[in-house]
């Protein structure tokens, strides 16, 4: 059964949930500028998530691009002579 999209159903219903509980709660929100009246807690509580995974996506992106390159074989690189003759292979 795939376990994410099941995760993920029930992440989003309890999401519908607290939106519907506080659908009726509302606040003023002041932008310093500009008041924006009676926006739904629900609303303000999204938009602060959103803004702080867009802050972050560029952090992640980073250190998994940092990481894939640490993962990667380097390149052909040339063999090594033997430094003395008892090294090499007699045959």
């Amino acid at each position: 059964m795939p376990w994410r999209l099941v995760a993920f159903i029930v992440i989003l219903g309890l999401v519908v949930i607290f939106a519907g509980f506080n659908i009726g709660n509302s606040s003023d929100v002041s932008f310093g500028f500009q008041v924006v009246e009676d926006v739904p807690i629900f609303i303000s509580l999204f938009f602060a998530f959103v803004v702080g995974v867009i802050v972050m996506t560029p952090f992640v992106v980073g250190r998994a691009r940092r990481n894939r390159r640490r993962a990667e074989p380097p390149a052909e690189a040339p063999a090594a002579a033997p430094e003395s003759p008892d090294e090499r292979d007699v045959e």
